[in-house]
């Protein structure tokens, strides 16, 4: 049986490090990002949603092929936008955090593969960084009352959860695959990226 996956691009954040700027926003490769992120993920899938704050609707143009879900929980991170996106579908999501910049389908090709679908969902470790990658993962059905609990209990830290619950976690070297803009001097870089 194949159980069908719904990307969600998360660009509910404040962007506090970035200077109070929507990171979806900020201008990539000649578009806005969560713009760059969508057409890649339209190579892949028929639909995308887009996870905001309901204070951010005016900001965001919904395209073609495009849901928007806001935030059910505020104010508690990427945890309460990958929650009330799970809540929505109702299938599991591939959470992608609308800041990164090396997005690639053998990211994705390797969390397919690696997946379990009777876990939480399926998370990288990037070995040369030390960390978890919470916003470039799979998430089950099965992580919705884990993920309702932690809200319930105050604990809003998606490295925490997916240490103490049934996630798979699958380990990379590839670090390039989760580089991402939060502070205004990881732009520079990027802001003649050629297409």
């Amino acid at each position: 049986m194949i159980i069908e996956i719904t990307p969600v691009i998360l660009a509910g954040g404040y962007g506090s490090r970035m200077g109070y700027i929507d990171k979806g926003l900020i201008s990539f490769r000649g578009k806005a990002q969560y713009v760059y992120i969508y057409e890649w993920l339209l190579n892949h899938f028929s639909k995308v949603i887009l996870s905001i704050r309901e204070s951010q609707k005016e900001k965001f143009e919904v395209l073609p092929e495009m849901s928007v879900v806001y935030d059910r929980y505020e104010d508690c991170g990427p945890l309460g936008g990958i929650l009330s996106c799970l809540e929505y579908t109702h299938k599991p999501i591939l959470a992608i955090s609308c800041d990164l910049v090396h997005i690639e389908y053998e990211t994705l090709q390797k969390l397919l593969t690696e997946r379990n679908v009777e876990s939480c969902g399926t998370v990288f470790l990037d070995l040369k960084g030390g960390y978890l990658q919470p916003l470039w993962a799979l998430y089950e059905n099965n992580s919705i009352p884990v993920l309702q609990e932690a809200i319930r209990s105050g604990d809003y830290s998606l490295h925490r959860i997916i240490r103490k619950s049934d996630f798979k976690i699958v380990e990379t070297n590839e670090s390039q695959w989760f580089k991402n803009l939060n502070i205004p001097e990881d732009i520079k870089p990027f802001q003649e990226f050629p297409d």
